[in-house]
């Protein structure tokens, strides 16, 4: 028997709990069974003790919930952290200085683990508390790639964040970089051009890029030949989707006479902070709808022909978008949204290069539709083969073990655009 430890900031959870918590459930919940677990968090997602055990339950592990000294309640606080910085010099962000106490290092010195799982990476201390057992980091992305993208996009610079995202670059760039003094680590990333980034900034193969798993299966019959083909955006009107979102709408508006004359296509906003879409959509004679929130999203979402991601920011791998090619939802997207997943434009799904093509898609999809069927079939296949995550963890544990690399990266990344 193999034992594996997995310390964490955010509990973890079947999905996202108070926080990135569903990645490593997921993976873990799919480790062959001949590998013991123990999870220790610092709770950070505030889960309350019922989903705990949950979690425990479903994992077969027990999870400890590590109590917060004072001195980590004080060098990790976001109140004190301007203040903190300046007295000490500290150049690294807040949470990073995060440690474990001799107590806790105690325990895991019993534990005695083959692999130590450490999750996310900006728990810098503890790894370096650690440095003599074998680590593999999980990022799941690159934190400077994503301010390396917002400082070319244009919610930027209309929402006066130049000064704060390039702070915020800078210590994410010393975070990343620091990674590199520490030995016995690998760090996984979800993104290819995540990877590639954190590789320059320390000048070493140190990051290696895995497959993002999709979390829920859903089945659902693929079909869109119905008259009224019904489309969902989710997610939030922000800083991730601003530059497409508006441009989106704009096209919408000035196609509207091609795409409302028969009903053909319902629209729904899932998610925050769309009314004002929402009302422009309507008085541009759309038919449109706005939920605020779903207690199962992927059973929600199954209901839909079509799903577009309006994605103008972002990096690594997004959840939301497996959700959708899995289930078998024709899925639209920018290239954003499809880097790093096992697709191909216009076989597995439709990127889009300017998002202002996308009424032009719906339109061409209601004289196309079988084309169209088949593309979501073959998305849905690709993710549920290439994404599984007992696909992915048996690779990352065959990789810490051996380290030996064996992907085929070129089914993940097609696009040079880091």
């Amino acid at each position: 028997m193999k034992r594996i430890l997995f310390i964490t900031q955010y509990t973890p959870t079947k999905d996202n709990y108070g926080g990135p918590s569903a990645l490593m459930f997921h993976l873990l919940k799919n480790r062959p069974p001949e590998h013991e677990l123990l999870v220790l968090s610092t709770n950070k997602n505030s889960v309350p003790i019922n989903v705990i055990k949950m979690s425990s339950d479903t994992l077969k592990a027990p999870i400890h919930i590590i109590p917060k000294s004072v001195y980590n309640s004080i060098i990790t606080s976001n109140k004190l952290n301007k203040v903190l910085k300046f007295i000490f010099r500290l150049k690294l962000p807040c949470d990073c200085y995060y440690s474990l106490s001799t107590k806790t290092l105690s325990q895991i010195k019993s534990y005695n683990p083959h692999l130590i799982f450490i999750y996310p990476h900006n728990n810098i201390t503890i790894a370096k508390q650690l440095r003599n057992y074998n680590i593999v980091v999980c990022g799941p992305d690159c934190s400077s790639l994503h301010y390396s993208r917002l400082l070319k996009d244009s919610y930027c610079f209309t929402h006066g964040l130049i000064k704060d995202t390039i702070t915020k670059y800078y210590h994410r760039l010393i975070m990343e970089k620091e990674w590199g003094k520490i030995n016995n680590t690998i760090i996984y990333l979800v993104g290819y051009a995540d990877t590639k980034y954190f590789n320059i900034i320390n000048n070493k193969e140190k990051a290696f890029f895995f497959p993002h798993p999709h979390y829920e299966l859903v089945d659902k019959t693929i079909s869109l030949q119905h008259n009224t083909l019904n489309v969902i955006i989710t997610g939030k009107y922000d800083l991730y989707t601003y530059s497409d979102i508006t441009n989106l709408t704009r096209g919408l508006i000035n196609f509207s006479s091609h795409l409302i004359i028969k009903n053909n296509y319902h629209f729904t906003f899932l998610g925050r902070n769309w009314e004002m879409i929402v009302n422009k959509l309507k008085n541009a004679g759309y038919n449109v709808n706005h939920v605020e929130w779903v207690d199962n999203y992927v059973d929600f979402i199954a209901k839909y022909d079509i799903q577009i991601f309006p994605i103008s920011v972002g990096s690594g791998t997004k959840g939301k978008v497996l959700d959708s090619l899995s289930t078998g939802i024709l899925s639209i997207g920018s290239r954003y949204a499809f880097e790093n997943i096992a697709i191909k434009d216009h076989e597995s799904c439709i990127i889009y290069d300017d998002i202002r093509e996308v009424p032009t898609i719906l339109k061409d999809i209601l004289s196309k539709r079988d084309l169209y069927e088949a593309i979501a079939a073959r998305g849905k296949a690709s993710v549920r083969s290439k994404h599984s995550p007992s696909y992915i963890i048996n690779m990352i544990l065959q990789f810490a073990t051996t380290k030996k690399y064996h992907i085929n990266l070129h089914d993940y990344y097609k696009y040079k655009h880091i």
